[in-house]
């Protein structure tokens, strides 16, 4: 569990440009290595798709400023459904048709008899904030979606920029978490973390990201200390019941501090600044 952590945060150390990874390759979407299960033995055969046409497709600065308002009201739909798209109810051709109308094309590929699609959105043609969106499509619906928003580390990023996505607005809106997972590495003389919510009855997990530079306010002997506000680097979202790309369980809340998950609910909901101490030994670290 310890290797497979490490490599995670060396992942996200590649990214934000930390040496001393060299011989993690990311992937396409990075935070922790996805279940083998999911992708041995898969037979992969790419299909064309459309070109979107002129009646589908808007202009940039329009698919900008739609895309702005998608990662503020998440278009307006409550999980389990992202911008419109709802797992077991959503066609794949209305799946393109959103792609369309954001701009861009949706790629396709048969994995194991499911076909994925996926489309990436970006906010600047380099750089900054963009989003990867990839689904698992069964007989013509979509069935479960993975989610990544990532560049959020970027300077001209603010919390408000994605704030149907922030910690404190999803724990507002949809209330106490089934669980709460912490994942937790020290690479280069960083502190990184994950944080984790999920939402059983909703098929809905997010997951946090982030970390910043080790020093005495934020390690001790014992504890590390994590203030996830304004640290989140990105966030990983999965819905559907039989969640695709997923990552390897954290350390329950319960196990790795002395909060329940009520009291995490009220400090992040009624102060989203506020920090949690974890301890080293729980989350499988002997300082």
């Amino acid at each position: 569990m310890d290797k497979i952590i490490r490599s995670f945060f060396c992942v996200f150390a590649f990214i934000m440009g930390v040496s001393g990874c060299s011989q993690v390759s990311p992937p396409a979407t990075h935070v922790f290595p996805t279940n083998a299960s999911s992708t041995a033995h898969s037979t992969v055969t790419p299909f064309p798709v459309e070109e979107p046409t002129a009646e589908t497709t808007i202009s940039p600065n329009d698919v900008i400023e739609e895309l702005k308002h998608l990662l503020k009201t998440n278009g307006n739909c409550r999980f389990p459904c992202f911008w419109g798209i709802q797992p077991d109810t959503t066609t794949n051709s209305e799946l393109h048709n959103l792609f369309h109308q954001l701009g861009k094309r949706g790629s396709e590929t048969s994995v194991d008899n499911h076909l994925r699609v996926s489309s990436t959105f970006r906010l600047e043609e380099r750089g900054g904030l963009y989003v990867d969106l990839q689904a698992d499509v069964q007989n013509d619906l979509v069935r479960n979606i993975v989610v990544t928003v990532d560049g959020l580390w970027s300077p001209n990023i603010l919390a408000q920029d994605w704030s149907a996505y922030s910690m404190d607005e999803v724990l507002s809106e949809y209330g106490l978490p089934t669980s709460v997972e912490l994942y937790l590495d020290f690479p280069n003389k960083m502190l990184q973390f994950g944080i984790r919510l999920k939402y059983e009855k909703l098929d809905t997990s997010i997951l946090y990201s982030g970390g910043y530079k080790l020093n005495a306010n934020n390690l001790t002997s014992s504890d590390a200390i994590i203030c996830p506000n304004d640290n989140i680097s990105d966030i990983k979202l999965h819905m559907g019941k039989q969640p695709i790309n997923y990552e390897p369980n954290g350390v329950l809340l319960s196990d790795a501090t002395k909060l329940d998950i009520q009291t995490f609910h009220k400090m992040f909901t009624e102060d989203p600044s506020s920090c949690i101490t974890v301890d080293l030994t729980a989350m499988g670290w002997n300082k």
